[in-house]
Formats: structure tokens, sequence, C-alpha cells
């Protein structure tokens, strides 16, 4: 049964969902090193099944904008729900860590889709093929 949590930097899954999302993100691994380490206002959500970390994101704020910039899922968890449960997760942890207007996100063709099933729009095409997304929050009341 799969399990998840949301929480900051130290905590015992930490060093897991670095690995996971090490193990599914290859080409992105400098840069997940230097942004997960330099940042103090991340957020971190991993899905763990018996104690092992299987899926996995890591987003932060900047002002009134989240950005979440991993998310992974291992090959044995697919399928499961597991990506959109992280989204989730961390969509609701940004709103209490500190309330936001948007969730951006930078992705690919193959995931576009993914996103705008969960609410995201296009906002922006690099030539380079980055694709930005966004998506609205309505903010908690008072």
């Amino acid at each position: 049964m799969f399990e998840f949590e949301s929480f900051g930097r130290g905590h015992r899954l930490e060093f897991q969902l670095y690995e996971v999302l090490r193990a599914n993100l290859h080409e992105h691994e400098p840069a997940l090193h230097h942004l997960y380490h330099a940042n103090n206002r991340t957020l971190n959500v991993a899905c763990h099944d018996s104690g092992k970390v299987v899926g996995g994101c890591i987003g932060w704020h900047v002002g009134s904008q989240a950005y979440l910039h991993f998310i992974a899922v291992a090959p044995e968890a697919r399928r499961q729900k597991v990506g959109a449960t992280l989204l989730e997760v961390f969509e609701q942890g940004m709103q209490e860590v500190q309330p936001t207007n948007q969730i951006a996100v930078n992705t690919h063709n193959g995931a576009v889709s993914w996103f705008q099933e969960r609410g995201y729009v296009e906002d922006n095409r690099t030539p380079e093929g980055v694709i930005s997304m966004v998506k609205p929050l309505v903010k908690p009341r008072a």
C-alpha cells in the first residue's frame, strides 16, 4: 500500500527521494543536486511502499508562485495514480507552507497532456522544446 508524505530538508526519506529522482531523471542530475540542496524553501513529497521510496517530487516558493521542479515515479509504481497523488499532495503542501497564486512547471511534449488533465495550461514554449505550464490556484479563505 502506498503512503504519501510531505517534508522539508533533513527528513529520514530525503536521501531515498533524491535517489529515486536521480534514477528516473538522469539528464537532470546536476541541476537536481544544486537546486535541491541550495533552496531552503523546498517542499519534498515522497511516496513509499513498505518504507521504500517509489516516487517523489521537489519544488519551492518564489514570491506568490510555487514551482514544481521534478516529479518522478519508479517504473514498478507507474500507472497506479502515484504521480497524480504526488502532484495533489505537493499542491496542497505548497498552499499550507505559503498561500500561492499558481504553480508553474517546465516540461516536455510527452508530459503536456498529463499536466493538462490535472488543470495546467501551457504558458510558453522555447525553441529548445521546453514547455512552461501553470495552474492557477484558488487562495484558501482566511
